[in-house]
């Protein structure tokens, strides 16, 4: 299981929500990226990510969602070091905006 968060760009307090701290699995394929958790399931293709951030901690996937956007983040710390770089190149094969900081 791979812990992945979802909140509103801009939502800084969303992370203190008990729903938004309960795991959930989280599968990158080709097919896109999905996630199951305490608000159900929410499958999204590559195409609607508009960009990605990677930081020492975590990696982040935008997703516009109308007037603002989504950002899903993947923490690092959930993900065995041997399987970063495969993470990193997933989401860079299909996003086309992707940052390191």
């Amino acid at each position: 299981m791979i812990g992945l968060g979802c909140a509103r760009l801009g939502s800084l307090a969303a992370w203190r929500k008990p729903a938004n701290r309960e795991p959930v699995r989280a599968v990158l394929d080709a097919d896109g990226f999905s996630h199951t958790g305490p608000s159900g399931a929410r499958p999204f293709v590559w195409g609607v990510a508009s960009q990605a951030r990677e930081t020492a901690e975590a990696y982040y996937v935008y997703v516009p969602n109308g007037v603002s956007s989504l950002v899903y983040w993947l923490p690092k710390r959930a993900v065995p070091i041997d399987e970063h770089a495969a993470v990193r190149q997933q989401i860079q094969a299909f996003v086309g905006r992707y940052r390191v900081r």
